[in-house]
């Protein structure tokens, strides 16, 4: 009675980073809870920096990609861990990792399309739907339901940890960059950096004492995703161009929230229908209910 109740409650809800919708079975409050059992487990392992210059810088660009992201119902949290590693991965709940061997070697535009990548995992819910494939009914049921035991909750971590430690799917790659280089532009950094970065990439390695980043250990050749990566500038270039409003990316500092008549007057923002939040107009759907935005 229990799991019918369950399924009979399950809806599939329209996803704004994906532009579909999806039956997501782990809601967010479990989500979450997983995110930060494993970023114990994380720290635990690593060393986190923090009080650092390193940390104003991560946190300031974060804090702009996470105001633009399509997915406003998590907290984004961005820590820095101490390696020499040039990497960076995300964990269900919207925890953002980023090592230091990265953060020596990027600027502050490639970052935020760091950044933009791994926060774009988190909005299109890529570890949480592999999870979804891979527990058995039960475990999910109970999970969702937020009755899982210790060994529920540790099996749910050794998948997230595999899924990491593997990489994601080709596709999953293609949409992250793709949300990557959309989040940058939206927050006010030249989108052109996604392709700078990956240009980096490629020379890290060549370089036998860097270890392989965990950008490259996924199905797409970087030739390819830099290859997508100017499509999907070339797009945004094109848009520019068709609307002069568009002539300069939204920014959530240059646009504060406490202007709202003047910002809606300006078309820089959409209201759902609904809940009555607003949104950068660039968004489709409300993120909360799935609304069409106006």
């Amino acid at each position: 009675m229990l799991a019918t109740g369950f399924l009979s409650g399950c809806a599939t809800v329209y996803n704004p980073a994906t532009e579909q919708r999806e039956l997501i079975l782990i809601d967010t409050n479990t989500e979450i809870l997983l995110g930060r059992q494993i970023d114990f487990q994380v720290s635990q392992n690593y060393r986190i920096l923090r009080g650092s210059e390193e940390n104003e810088r991560v946190n300031l660009i974060g804090r702009k990609i996470a105001e633009v992201s399509d997915r406003q119902d998590v907290k984004y949290i961005f820590k820095i861990i101490k390696d020499k590693e040039v990497n960076a991965f995300c964990l269900p709940g919207g925890y953002v990792y980023i090592h230091t061997g990265l953060l020596e070697k990027v600027n502050d535009e490639e970052l935020a399309c760091v950044i933009g990548h791994e926060v774009g995992h988190i909005a299109a819910r890529h570890i949480v739907k592999k999870i979804q494939a891979q527990l058995g009914y039960e475990l999910l049921v109970s999970l969702a339901l937020g009755k899982g035991g210790a060994k529920d909750i540790e099996r749910a971590l050794n998948i997230t940890f595999n899924i990491i430690a593997l990489g994601y799917s080709r596709e999953d790659e293609f949409l992250a960059d793709k949300l990557g280089i959309k989040y940058a532009y939206r927050a006010g950094y030249n989108p052109e950096a996604m392709i700078s970065l990956f240009k980096k990439l490629q020379e890290f390695k060549k370089d036998k004492e860097i270890a392989t980043p965990l950008f490259l250990r996924s199905h797409p050749y970087l030739e390819q995703r830099i290859e997508r990566a100017g499509e999907e500038i070339a797009k945004i270039k094109g848009r520019v161009q068709q609307s002069s409003q568009d002539s300069f990316p939204y920014s959530a500092d240059l646009y504060p929230k406490d202007n709202k008549q003047q910002i809606t007057g300006f078309g820089l923002y959409k209201i759902c229908p609904q809940c009555g939040k607003r949104y950068p107009r660039t968004y489709g759907y409300c993120p909360e209910d799935g609304s069409k935005l106006h």
